[in-house]
This record gives structure tokens, C-alpha cells and sequence, in this order.
């Protein structure tokens, strides 16, 4: 006999759950998260899509 449990979509202890929207959902889109936001940003460094000239620097930051 195999024991199952099953997730609870909207319990929730970091994110706010919405109307139409669970918090297992969000949570488990934290894990892609980091791994896109890097192919992404590697992706225009290397590419030289970002320029220097698109940044500012500001005194006193």
C-alpha cells in the first residue's frame, strides 16, 4: 500500500495568494527563476547587446 499526499496549492507562507493565482505556482517558478535570469543576461554581455552607453552613472549610489 503506497501513501500519497498531495500539495496544497494555496497554502502559503512567502507569497500573497491571489484570486485566481496559487502560491505553489510562484514558488515553484522561484527555482527557473535564477537560471533564466542568467542565460538572459550572459546572452547580451556576450552578444555585445548591451552597450556602456546605455548605463549612467550617478554620484552618491
Amino acid at each position: 500500500m503506497s501513501n500519497h499526499t498531495q500539495l496544497n496549492p494555496t497554502m502559503s507562507c512567502l507569497h500573497e495568494p491571489g484570486e485566481r493565482r496559487y502560491s505553489l505556482s510562484l514558488y515553484l517558478s522561484e527555482v527557473f527563476k535564477p537560471v533564466i535570469a542568467d542565460k538572459v543576461v550572459f546572452n547580451l554581455v556576450n552578444n555585445r547587446i548591451i552597450k556602456e552607453h546605455l548605463f549612467e552613472e550617478l554620484k552618491g549610489c
